[in-house]
C-alpha cells in the first residue's frame, strides 16, 4: 500500500548557492560587487538597527555601486 510514495524531497531541484564579493572592504561608500548567480535576484542592504538602506532587483555580474551611507553596521 505505502511502496509508490514520494520522499518529501522528491524532484526538488537542488538550488547553488549564490557567491559574491564585495572590495573594498571597508571602504568609503564606493565598491565594486561581483556576483555570480542566479540571475532572478535582489540585493537588500539594512542598517544594525534594522532599516533597509539599499534595495536593487536583477543584480548584475559586476556593478559599481555609490552609496552614500552614515558610518557604521549594515
Amino acid at each position: 500500500m505505502y511502496g509508490n510514495c514520494l520522499e518529501p524531497t522528491d524532484n526538488i531541484p537542488e538550488l547553488s548557492p549564490a557567491a559574491f564579493e564585495i572590495s573594498p572592504n571597508p571602504n568609503n561608500g564606493v565598491f565594486r560587487l561581483d556576483y555570480t548567480g542566479n540571475a532572478n535576484n535582489e540585493m537588500v542592504i539594512i542598517n544594525a538597527l534594522g532599516e533597509k538602506v539599499f534595495f536593487q532587483k536583477n543584480i548584475k555580474s559586476t556593478m559599481l555601486l555609490d552609496l552614500t551611507l552614515v558610518p557604521g553596521i549594515y
